[in-house]
């Protein structure tokens, strides 16, 4: 705390000043009795600011404890934190009479910023403490800077001040070559007509359009990086599908070799069994003529009612259950001819890809992922419910347990509740088709056939095949398990032994439906392609016994009962083929 006092001859009051920190805070009392020793810090020794009372019980500027002056109280040495507002001492010093600060001077001796008030010309207004703020805001005795820049004046003389002002500066187009100078009332109606103005326009725009052409070419710079870098990587795209294609070439140039290879030795074979047949033919003809038997397919009828590819049959007694891309099942009467739909069933949002009958309860599974559960009896729709993530491609069944097959996954169900009880994983890709034979549950993919127990449902063996093509069919003996291909080759292997045989190249493509079946007591294979045919195949010399082709797109669908063999086609249709035996005399 600074405090001056001092009595002037020329009737100055005595007067008292006591200042903080800066001008903005500058405060001179009227009346220096007024200011009580309880009303001063004893850290800044100036009037309290903020008043807080410290853990010693005295009191101190907020801001003198928190800036850490000192750690310890002036008086008693103990430790300083804040605890709580004077506010007794704070209401005092706010009720304290000073004067406007814009009546003070600082005494032209002190060094210490003590003020006295002592400005005639100054404002004379007696505030209190607490409304000083409110009052300097709005004094019209600050001081103010001149318009024309030449010197401070009280903010009440300004207007006086300005009208006589003889203070000049430039016009602002003096850098263009303007030499006008006056205060700044008349330069501002002199800069509207100011011949140099024009010039300032320009340049100006000039400038304007120079900054948009950087902007724009800054722009097209980028733009060209651009496509630069997108050429460059479409250039090493482009040089790796070249890459690719003479590798692809390659490729197929040594397919070719190898399929010339492979045909000049079919026609070797060909020609041996040509000889073979006549040699045959020949001893028969040296001894008697003899009577050979053989059984074939023909067709008795042809079910149209389905608008897109039939991919599933089902072959029951007395009916037949086909599944279509058109999202419908029909179930045919087989009992009397003329052949008659029964029912169309609708429940599915997506084409059916498999069917499963136990009993009399049908089970469908769909490329909307679901599966639906139908009574046969009452044609009704029982049950419904989502299967997998991916289309459902294969039902079978054992026992109470369903078994269903999509992409990389074999999911088991209780028949009874529909509710999952195990799932089975593979990295193999599609699981296209199942098979249930005895108790094990077989499951063709890409490259392998998994097999499972079905009854503690765990992969017990895996038939590989000696290529990396995806399997679309299967069929099954006692010895032997055969799978169609994309391809068109049929993949056979020696189940005790687990080894794959010959391959028999049965079509020109996709195999999607193999039966080992009784013709006449005579056990065939039987297979449908996408190659439109239909073959049957001696099931133990592979010998093709018959070829027919009476679908007008590929064969989907494949499957028999005791009395027939029923095909499913992209064309829509599906025929009913009867087993003939007929002998042929040599």
């Amino acid at each position: 705390m600074s405090i001056t006092r001092l009595t002037k001859s020329q009737g100055v009051q005595q007067a008292t000043s006591v200042t903080n920190d800066s001008d903005d805070e500058i405060v001179v009392p009227v009346n220096a009795d007024t200011i009580h020793l309880t009303m001063l810090c004893n850290i800044c020794h100036k009037i309290l600011k903020d008043a807080v009372i410290s853990t010693c019980g005295h009191t101190f500027c907020r801001r003198c404890i928190l800036s850490k002056l000192t750690t310890h109280c002036p008086i008693d040495n103990q430790l300083l934190h804040a605890v709580v507002n004077n506010i007794i001492i704070n209401e005092q010093i706010a009720d304290i009479l000073i004067w406007c600060k814009y009546s003070c001077k600082k005494l032209s001796s002190s060094i210490d910023n003590k003020y006295i008030h002592d400005d005639e010309n100054g404002c004379q207004m007696k505030i209190q403490i607490g409304k000083r703020a409110k009052h300097e805001d709005v004094c019209e005795y600050v001081f103010v800077t001149c318009p024309n820049g030449c010197s401070q004046i009280r903010k009440k003389d300004l207007e006086e001040h300005i009208s006589h002002c003889h203070y000049t500066e430039p016009c602002p187009n003096f850098i263009f070559g303007c030499q006008y100078q006056s205060d700044r009332h008349n330069i501002s109606f002199h800069a509207q007509t100011c011949t140099y103005y024009t010039n300032q326009i320009c340049n100006e725009q000039l400038e304007d359009e120079i900054q948009l052409l950087k902007h724009d070419l800054h722009e097209k710079t980028q733009q060209i990086e651009f496509l630069t870098t997108a050429v460059s990587q479409l250039s090493e795209k482009i040089r790796e599908s070249d890459k690719e294609i003479d590798e692809l070439k390659e490729s197929q140039n040594q397919l070719k070799i190898t399929n010339d290879l492979i045909f000049q030795e079919l026609q070797t074979l060909q020609k041996r069994n040509n000889l073979y047949m006549m040699n045959d033919l020949q001893l028969a003809d040296e001894s008697e003529n003899f009577e050979q038997s053989y059984v074939a397919l023909r067709c008795n009828g042809t079910f149209a009612g389905h608008t897109d590819t039939v991919w599933s049959l089902f072959a029951c007694e007395n009916t037949l259950i086909s599944g279509s891309s058109d999202k419908t099942i029909k179930i045919w009467n087989l009992h009397e001819t003329p052949y008659s739909n029964l029912v169309t069933l609708h429940g599915h949002t997506d084409g059916i890809l498999s069917l499963t009958v136990k009993e009399n309860t049908l089970f469908s599974g769909g490329m909307d992922k679901s599966i639906c559960v139908w009574n046969i009896d009452s044609y009704e729709k029982t049950a419904s419910f989502n299967a997998h993530t991916a289309p459902v491609c294969s039902l079978a069944y054992f026992n109470n347990y369903l078994f269903s097959s999509s992409n990389k996954s074999v999911k088991i169900w209780d028949m009874n509740t529909l509710t999952n009880v195990n799932e089975i994983k593979t990295n193999d890709g599609w699981m296209r088709v199942l098979l249930q034979s005895e108790n094990k549950v077989y499951a063709g993919c890409r490259r392998v056939v998994n097999v499972f127990d079905a009854i503690n449902h765990r992969t017990v063996v895996k038939f590989e095949l000696p290529t990396n093509e995806s399997i679309y069919s299967l069929a099954y003996n006692s010895s032997r398990l055969f799978a169609g291909t994309l391809s068109g080759t049929i993949y056979t292997w020696d189940i005790r032994m687990n080894q794959c045989l010959e391959p028999l190249y049965a079509h020109e493509s996709t195999v999607h439906g193999i039966l080992y079946h009784s013709m006449n007591n005579k056990m065939t294979l039987i297979s449908v392609s996408s190659d439109r045919t239909l073959k049957i195949w001696d099931s133990e010399t592979f010998e093709l016994l018959q070829c027919i082709c009476r679908h007008e797109a590929e064969v989907t669908a494949l499957h028999a009962n005791e009395r027939h063999v029923f095909s499913g086609s992209a064309d829509t249709k599906i025929k009913v083929w009867d087993c003939i035996e007929s002998t042929l005399t040599v």
